[in-house]
């Protein structure tokens, strides 16, 4: 009983039915309401995440992608144009710099908030329902179903841009093969499949990638709340199952350094194994706070029970946590400016950069979700972060338009160097942001509107 009592009255509320939901999806006036009115019960401090992957993800792709001397200067001195500034930047190991350069970071934190996010959810289905059988307390295929619902109307719209772009452009103005790739492997999308080299939309990976980590959640949340202990046993079997198997395909790599960074690349950036412990413990967060607030409305229905003040040795353990989790979460792309291709620096981050990575946000995470932290709490949940965080989906999805226009766009009028980039990036920005807008009152808010699932 007391388990069902942590559930508030809004979970549980009959919704529309699909006719009604059908009737008023599309109204954008209610749809564009819906990006500065925050529901809510939510997380908000998760939308400031949200926005800083998004805006990680532009920064990177800026730097290491559109700065990749894309203003076409082939027989220039190359350490006078973009691609030599990229190369000088990048080995310039200061805050800044290791920012911009190491921005793909971004997708350890979708994959953080995200895990954290299906926990909760997960966990407040297995509360609420009324069978006996533990293991049927989740309805799987219908939460599969719903996130595989969720992400594909935005890809399709991602999809339809695309191949609309690439039609228009002169025929050779792309640097790339994605509109061969579209036309015979479209249907990876659909399924969530394509998170390979070789595929039609190739930043969308983290999207299929995201949706087969969701086959886990079910059964990780599952054997977590009917006995937390072997939940946590599954959860460090499968960190550790990835942490050795990519360790030992990475040595096999440094037999040939010539072609070790594309080999990490192709082998370890799009596989699910090699990825999943920053959701793993996103997941873990997730569930143990909800086993938290179990425990805490279980104390308040007991009147006897008094509140039991932090010990000073709690204090001092949350207080190491924070500074290991913050480490974790600076030095992960730090220290790679310090590998220096030295095989057993290499090994260490390659094997262990993203589970380090993805315990210290997990853990800062928890902590901002039970109200500690509570600038950084107030700073991530502010107002006006809300509308950008709900453009975030389809602001990724169609940022890498603005890569197949920028060499039609002459910025050679203001010279060559660094401070190109901010310019390149707010241009960026102004076509991403109207572009993700569209996206997301005419397709992504209205299939969630109707949510037939």
């Amino acid at each position: 009983m007391e388990e069902r009592a942590l559930l508030k009255k809004d979970d549980v509320k009959q919704a529309p039915n699909l006719l009604s939901r059908v009737a008023t999806a599309f109204n954008v006036k209610e749809n564009f309401r819906s990006l500065y009115v925050r529901p809510k019960g939510t997380y908000e401090m998760l939308d400031g995440f949200r926005v800083m992957g998004f805006i990680a993800v532009l920064c990177g792709h800026t730097f290491t992608q559109y700065m990749y001397d894309s203003l076409g200067r082939p027989n220039a001195d190359p350490d006078k144009t973009l691609i030599g500034k990229y190369h000088q930047v990048a080995n310039n190991p200061n805050a800044l710099t290791v920012y911009l350069h190491q921005a793909y970071y971004a997708v350890e934190i979708f994959f953080v908030i995200s895990g954290f996010l299906m926990a909760t959810i997960l966990a407040k289905e297995y509360l609420r329902s009324t069978n006996e059988r533990w293991y049927m307390k989740i309805d799987v295929i219908r939460f599969l179903l719903r996130r595989w619902y969720r992400l594909l109307p935005a890809v399709l719209f991602c999809l339809a841009a695309f191949s609309l772009h690439w039609s228009l452009m002169p025929e050779g103005s792309t640097d790339h093969n994605g509109m061969r790739h579209c036309k015979t492997r479209f249907w990876e999308n659909i399924l969530m499949v394509n998170n390979r080299v070789e595929t039609c939309l190739g930043w969308t990976w983290t999207v299929a990638i995201e949706f087969q980590f969701y086959i886990l959640s079910p059964f990780i949340v599952l054997l977590s709340m009917k006995n937390f202990r072997f939940g946590m046993l599954l959860v460090a079997a499968l960190a550790l199952y990835s942490i050795i198997a990519v360790y030992f395909e990475h040595e096999k790599l440094l037999d040939n350094m010539q072609a070790y960074h594309w080999e990490v690349f192709v082998q370890f950036y799009f596989v699910a194994y090699a990825r999943w412990n920053p959701y793993l413990f996103g997941l873990v967060a997730g569930i143990v706070f909800i086993k938290r607030e179990i425990a805490l409305k279980a104390q308040l229905s007991d009147e006897k029970a008094e509140p039991k003040p932090d010990s000073t040795l709690s204090t001092v353990l949350r207080i190491v946590g924070y500074v290991l989790s913050f480490a974790a979460v600076l030095g992960y792309s730090w220290f790679r400016q310090y590998r220096d291709d030295i095989p057993w620096r290499l090994t260490a981050y390659i094997t262990l950069g993203n589970t380090i990575y993805g315990a210290g946000l997990s853990f800062i995470v928890y902590h901002l979700a039970i109200g500690n932290l509570r600038l950084l709490n107030y700073i991530l949940s502010a107002n006006w972060i809300y509308p950008l965080s709900m453009l975030s989906y389809c602001g990724y999805l169609l940022h890498p338009l603005f890569r197949d226009a920028l060499p039609l766009l002459n910025f050679s009028y203001l010279g060559i160097g660094f401070h190109i980039y901010p310019i390149v990036f707010i241009f960026n920005l102004i076509i991403v942001i109207p572009l993700a807008l569209i996206g997301y009152l005419l397709v992504e808010k209205p299939a969630v509107n109707i949510r037939p699932i």
